[in-house]
């Protein structure tokens, strides 16, 4: 089932648009879409290692101007998210948030571009707060970057040694992914 899917993001991870696509995805990520881009990048760096560093150039600047317009949006919308929040009887747990943003500033915009933990919610929440733009700009442009291209460099690193090693052990990797995401949502839905 994993071995099927495995082969078939490579195969599309060479397609002719692969390219624009993992601009796209890299641009949406940074504002709405669930999905980390590096599940595109990854693919793409393994099926060609002598690009690696051009599809994480390309996903940096992707991410980050993305980045900018999920700001933009925080930042032009406040007084409507402020009135839903309030409807929504969160006005206090929002500015708890706006104190957190405040006291952390660029550090939470660097953490997020770099970890696991979504960048949507710096780039929005950033525009929302508002953090002074060029500290958001900053953080962005120094954290996603070195993901992209930390990941970029590990990959290429790994060469096809690590492709041969995904594909023997791809079905073992993705049950053990599937079971932490479904034990992962069931705690998450059991404290709430």
């Amino acid at each position: 089932m994993f071995r099927q899917l495995y082969d078939q993001t490579i195969s599309l991870s060479q397609h002719r648009l692969a390219e624009r696509w993992l601009a796209f995805i890299g641009f949406i990520e940074s504002i709405i879409f669930p999905v980390p881009a590096d599940v595109m990048l990854a693919p793409m760096c393994l099926s060609r290692p002598d690009k690696a560093y051009r599809y994480a150039a390309i996903l940096s600047v992707a991410s980050v101007s993305g980045g900018v317009l999920g700001y933009s949006l925080g930042y032009f919308f406040y007084e409507q998210a402020g009135q839903l929040i309030a409807s929504l009887g969160k006005a206090e747990s929002f500015e708890q948030f706006r104190q957190t943003f405040n006291d952390w500033g660029i550090a939470l915009v660097f953490v997020s571009g770099f970890s696991p933990f979504p960048y949507k919610i710096a780039t929005i929440g950033s525009g929302l707060i508002p953090i002074a733009f060029p500290f958001f700009f900053i953080g962005s442009a120094l954290s996603r970057p070195l993901r992209f291209f930390l990941l970029a460099w590990a990959i290429k690193k790994g060469g096809e040694r690590l492709s041969q090693t995904i594909r023997r052990y791809i079905e073992w990797l993705g049950w053990i992914c599937l079971i932490l995401v479904a034990v992962g949502g069931s705690y998450l839905y059991i404290i709430r």
